[in-house]
């Protein structure tokens, strides 16, 4: 009901790049042009997605089966917004309940977490992420930066050395796709640590003696994403293209 009233509207702003002038859309495959074209997974460099392959291949797959309807792409935007408000009702529900808060908030957990959820799913702020559907990178970006945490927390809680390498194995991939989505996502390995530091280890040696297969696998992403950026700023959408050394 909150984003009943943009989903038929227009598109906006970059949206006129990034979906109706963004012929990397216009067919799923091949996914990759090895002859200088563009494909889903290779947008024209003066759009948005340029360098963020996953958006761009979700942007396809919506054109594919909606055309140009705005409609189709928007409501993609709002089922992503709603797992974004899952996966951080989850986050907070199984830090509340951590040793770190000695049992007092165990009983109030899932109310905390399904408030916090919505607290952030329903604020005017984060309807941008809805109505701006070049804005899939945000939350895109966002899903995967969650996602990374809460297998981070799955990992951390098993005791079971083949659950954990899949749950590592899980969170390098949600972790490289986040990488891929918008490079926001760099932060993701630091706030990890900085998670287990404060709620599990009591302190850095710590946390990376007892985690270092994770850290050290979440700071590999970081390697494409730099190939990604080696000529920096791809277009001149957040100013740098006013001259500014």
């Amino acid at each position: 009901m909150t984003y009943r009233g943009v989903l038929s509207a227009p598109f906006i702003f970059d949206d006129t790049l990034t979906i109706v002038g963004n012929v990397s859309l216009r067919s799923l495959w091949p996914l990759l042009s090895f002859s200088g074209g563009y494909s889903p997974l290779q947008a024209p460099p003066e759009t948005a997605v340029y360098g963020r392959p996953v958006v761009n291949l979700s942007l396809a797959l919506n054109h594919h089966f909606s055309g140009l309807d705005p409609r189709g792409f928007r409501l993609t935007n709002v089922v992503l917004q709603v797992l974004v408000a899952l996966v951080l009702a989850a986050i907070v529900r199984r830090t509340l309940r951590l040793d770190f808060f000695k049992s007092r908030f165990v009983s109030a957990a899932d109310p905390l977490a399904l408030a916090a959820a919505l607290l952030w799913a329903l604020h005017p702020l984060n309807t941008e992420c809805v109505a701006y559907i070049t804005q899939r990178c945000e939350v895109m970006m966002g899903l995967y930066y969650l996602l990374t945490l809460y297998l981070s927390q799955l990992y951390w809680s098993s005791p079971d050395r083949r659950a954990r390498a899949v749950w590592l194995s899980l969170a390098i991939v949600v972790c490289q796709l986040g990488m891929f989505s918008k490079e926001s996502m760099a932060s993701v390995p630091a706030m990890v640590l900085l998670y287990e530091r404060t709620f599990l280890a009591g302190s850095f040696r710590r946390a990376l003696g007892s985690s270092w297969p994770l850290y050290v696998a979440l700071a590999l992403t970081w390697l494409p994403l730099a190939a990604f950026n080696l000529h920096g700023p791809r277009t001149p959408v957040a100013g740098f293209g006013l001259g500014v050394s």
